[in-house]
């Protein structure tokens, strides 16, 4: 009864310690622009997509400006986190791993690919496709986007196992940080808003929007762009040049109260 009571013990804890996250071998995430080097004065925005999430499809085009205009001042770490309920996103995100161990160019050219042609990958779109099918898909599209070269690299790549367990790395530290949605961000460790902040209010094609603007080390941070009749995050942390000429871009009509607004 003893022996058995023990057996019972060891099997616990070593599920347990099964279950628990391990710290990667590296550091998660794809570092844009690829070879940018940190150093303590860089603001780090670490960006959580999904390759098939409309709304990381959306975020990424003027993230993508803002780290263009700031250059080394600013640097992105994208990490994945393949939604459950987006039926190709893990194996979406699989082939962006592949592709980073040859080229970390690589890794946002077949992002991009993904955004551009994401439609393919949509639910609805490959419901009555097999798993090997969707892959065969997803290297048509990597030789598309990528070259010839990569079609070798992606049908070999998943028969690997370690792009499958390098995904499964970038999901579980993604749920470690609490993130449960795409796109999530955090600007320098902390997603947590700066005390410091006005609203704006502006007319967008998709409807009246508030914009919750904060100022960090004498830069001005857009976080959340909200939509004020759905309530849907539409854009985080998109780095702006300075409040006005932002605003200008965006039609801006009046500052409102932020406390109002929200209420």
């Amino acid at each position: 009864m003893i022996r058995a009571v023990l057996l019972f013990l060891v099997f616990v804890v070593e599920t347990r310690v099964q279950a628990q996250l391990v710290p990667p071998v590296r550091q998660d995430g794809f570092v844009y622009p690829p070879g940018h080097r940190f150093d303590p004065d860089t603001i780090l925005i670490e960006a959580y997509f999904d390759p098939v999430c409309p709304d990381s499809r959306d975020s990424w085009p003027p993230l993508k400006q803002a780290l263009h205009h700031y250059g080394s001042r600013v640097a992105l770490l994208l990490h994945l986190l393949p939604l459950p309920y987006h039926d190709n996103a893990y194996v979406t995100s699989r082939a962006l791993h592949i592709v980073n161990t040859v080229h970390a160019n690589a890794t946002f050219s077949l992002l991009e690919g993904f955004f551009k042609h994401q439609s393919l990958f949509y639910n609805a779109q490959t419901q009555l496709l097999s798993r090997p099918a969707v892959v065969e898909k997803i290297v048509e599209l990597g030789t598309v986007s990528l070259g010839n070269s990569y079609q070798s690299v992606l049908k070999s790549g998943f028969s690997d196992k370690k792009s499958d367990r390098a995904t499964r790395v970038s999901f579980k530290y993604s749920a470690s940080r609490g993130v449960y949605g795409t796109p999530t961000f955090y600007v320098n460790g902390s997603s947590e808003p700066n005390e410091s902040s006005i609203c704006l209010c502006v007319n967008d094609v998709r409807g009246s929007v508030i914009i919750r603007i904060y100022y960090l080390d004498k830069r001005y941070i857009i976080f959340q762009i909200i939509n004020t009749e759905l309530m849907e995050i539409l854009l985080d942390y998109v780095i702006i040049t300075s409040l006005i000429s932002y605003a200008i871009s965006l039609t801006l009509f009046q500052v409102l109260d932020c406390a109002t607004k929200q209420t």
